[in-house]
């Protein structure tokens, strides 16, 4: 410090001069402590005269520390703290400051704890002045927990029903500090009833900082069930008339059923169904396409009968010599069926006698429908029979008389090619004399003669 005094002399006669002896001149600085100043002053015959006094200065400036600013860090990568490296730079108005105290707080080089920590610290100096100084350490957790979901579910539905009860354990969570508690942000809770679908779980887990980071999962509840089908009854109906198949037919209502529900039933209706059997098959599809089929048939009967026509009557005679006729030519029935015919046929004898004979044409249609019709076919006998008469007879007159009588003819020998019907003479009875004709006639049962 810069002290000024005054030193004043006096004396009886003259002061030929004063002389410091020790110390320091007024006006300049002096250190801290006691500086001794003594000074000599003589008068002008030489008698000299002393006197001293001192000089303290007291430090009472008090050192500075030195502490570093607060500091600020990160957490070390999956540790809840943060080795912190500090220094100190205590200083002082006079020479010695000691070294700093740790008075509170960590050391440097020391892990610190996520948080703010003060550090405090007292220094001295060599006139036994003492100052302390502080400053925070403040770690940032600035590391976010690790969330773990449970895996992706998938599970069918209950049987029956278009959901399913699922239940899982909860996401768990591990962070670099204690604490980090895991809530469920989405979706329904384990345990809960979820319907056939995609449902999104969500989870949070948050620090005290709060970090926070998030996962999900899903839970799909997977319809596999296929819906149920009842075909209407079978259904048999005529053809329509003339045709070989029906049309308009009405197949009914089939019954369908789903857990989950019914998005369309269909069925491969063909509009015109041929006779026969015909299938028809229906489709239900479920709101999750499952599909189940059930069949249904569908009866076609053609009952409706082929038409036929005989062809005309046929006339021939007799073969010759015989009583019939062969070969005879009886022409083409013409059929016709709403479906086709399968097959014509006749009960042809081959050998047809003298008179009429009936011949049946009947056809058949491919479904065994029948129909028949007739044609007649005459064998005229235009053969007219053969006689061979008696020989000639001679005789005597009866006595007395001139003729004669009870002649005795003989037998004709008649013949024909079906039946000889009656044989006659025209036999008088009474022959005159000479010669007299009989004539033999023959008929046979088809009244030539």
């Amino acid at each position: 410090r810069v002290v000024t005094y005054t030193v004043t002399p006096s004396d009886n006669c003259s002061i030929s001069g004063t002389v410091q002896n020790t110390g320091l001149a007024s006006g300049v600085t002096f250190p801290v402590g006691i500086t001794n100043n003594s000074f000599t002053t003589t008068d002008g015959s030489g008698n000299t005269s002393s006197c001293a006094f001192t000089v303290t200065i007291n430090d009472t400036e008090l050192p500075f520390a030195g502490c570093p600013a607060n500091i600020t860090a990160n957490n070390t990568p999956g540790f809840c703290h943060r080795a912190v490296t500090y220094s100190l730079t205590p200083t002082d108005n006079c020479p010695g400051v000691g070294v700093p105290v740790l008075l509170a707080g960590i050391s440097s080089g020391s892990n610190f704890n996520v948080g703010s920590s003060t550090v405090l610290y007292q220094v001295a100096d060599a006139n036994g002045n003492t100052n302390t100084c502080n400053f925070s350490v403040t770690i940032f957790d600035v590391e976010a927990p690790v969330i773990t979901c449970p895996a992706n579910i998938s599970i069918n539905a209950a049987p029956g029903v278009c959901n399913r009860t699922v239940t899982w354990s909860n996401a768990t969570a591990t962070d670099n500090c204690i604490g980090a508690v895991v809530t469920q942000t989405g979706g329904a809770a384990s345990g809960t009833s979820f319907a056939v679908g995609v449902s999104t779980i969500t989870y949070r887990a948050a620090d005290a900082v709060p970090n926070t980071s998030t996962c999900s999962f899903t839970v799909t509840v997977i319809d596999n069930q296929i819906p149920s089908i009842v075909c209407p009854a079978a259904v048999t109906v005529n053809n329509n008339p003339g045709a070989c198949n029906a049309t308009g037919v009405a197949l009914g209502t089939s019954t369908p059923a789903d857990n989950c529900g019914i998005l369309s039933t269909t069925n491969n209706n063909p509009g015109t169904y041929p006779v026969g059997n015909t299938t028809v098959v229906w489709t239900t599809t479920d709101v999750n396409a499952n599909t189940n089929s059930c069949s249904q048939i569908v009866t076609v009967v053609d009952n409706q009968a082929p038409s036929i026509v005989c062809p005309s009557a046929v006339t021939v005679n007799n073969n010759p010599g015989a009583c019939n006729a062969t070969g005879v030519a009886l022409g083409t029935s013409t059929p016709a069926d709403n479906c086709a015919i399968l097959s014509t046929t006749n009960n042809n004898p081959g050998t047809y006698p003298v008179g009429n004979t009936t011949v049946i044409w009947t056809t058949t249609d491919v479904n065994a429908n029948t129909n028949s019709c007739s044609q007649i076919v005459t064998v005229v006998d235009n053969e007219i029979p053969t006689i061979v008469c008696p020989a000639a007879v001679t005789v005597n007159n009866d006595p007395g008389a001139c003729n004669a009588t009870g002649v005795a003819l003989g037998t004709s020998t008649p013949a024909d090619n079906c039946a000889i019907l009656s044989t006659t003479n025209n036999n008088p009875g009474t022959y005159p004399l000479g010669n007299t004709t009989v004539i033999w006639t023959t008929t046979d049962v088809n009244a030539n003669t």
